[in-house]
């Protein structure tokens, strides 16, 4: 996990947010409302679906925000990731409030360093989808 996290927030321009994603190599933030509470996820992909019309984060994010708690084992941040098709799982603590993050590249990271075991990721296919267990 990832401790510290760039989000965004909803009223900042579409395009000044692309240029910070891309600047600092990132494929998605969280989107933060004034009080701190996540309220979305803008990816790359919601930046170049050709349907998304808006000038603002908060018009083009997705809205729905997957989560774990701090205390989840990494696999369970792996499964959420693999069933659901996204890159990021949100670390949400008791509050809703932010303090981490988990990315594809925080797995590979950790897989790579030794800090979880590959067998602990094992794959089966279930309709031609590969999921975690």
């Amino acid at each position: 996990m990832s401790r510290e996290v760039f989000s965004l927030s909803p009223d900042k321009s579409v395009e000044s947010a692309a240029w910070r994603l891309s600047l600092d190599g990132m494929s998605g933030a969280p989107v933060r409302n004034t009080e701190g509470n996540v309220i979305g996820v803008l990816t790359a992909s919601d930046l170049i679906d050709p349907f998304s019309r808006g000038e603002t984060v908060g018009e083009v994010m997705t809205p729905t925000v997957w989560a774990v708690p701090p205390e989840a084992p990494v696999i369970d941040a792996v499964r959420l990731m693999v069933e659901k098709q996204i890159h990021r799982a949100v670390v949400l603590n008791g509050s809703g409030k932010i303090v981490g993050i988990v990315t594809t590249m925080d797995v590979l990271r950790a897989l790579a360093d030794g800090q979880i075991a590959a067998e602990d990721i094992q794959s089966t296919t279930e309709e031609g989808t590969n999921v975690a267990r």
